[in-house]
């Protein structure tokens, strides 16, 4: 059992023109959701949207975000 919270989780990602204590859990892919129309028009909008998560929050799904391996990006050595 772990006590990480969404910070510190993999899957917690935020987008880069995002900042503030909030970003997007993406350990699962986007779900439906309904957003209601404020126009004259009785039609509903779907969309698909990862949830939104603040940093304080945790799950039962909680993985520690790996560090990058130094070998991760590194350039194919020449022959």
């Amino acid at each position: 059992m772990s006590n990480g919270t969404c910070k510190t989780c993999g899957f917690w990602k935020r987008h880069e023109l995002e900042v503030g204590d909030y970003a997007y859990c993406r350990k699962y892919a986007p779900q439906p959701i309904i957003v209601p129309q404020w126009n004259s028009s009785p039609a509903e909008l779907y969309e698909a949207k990862w949830p939104l998560t603040q940093n304080t929050g945790w799950c039962g799904d909680y993985e520690k975000k790996k560090l990058p391996s130094v070998y991760e990006n590194r350039a194919p050595e020449l022959a």
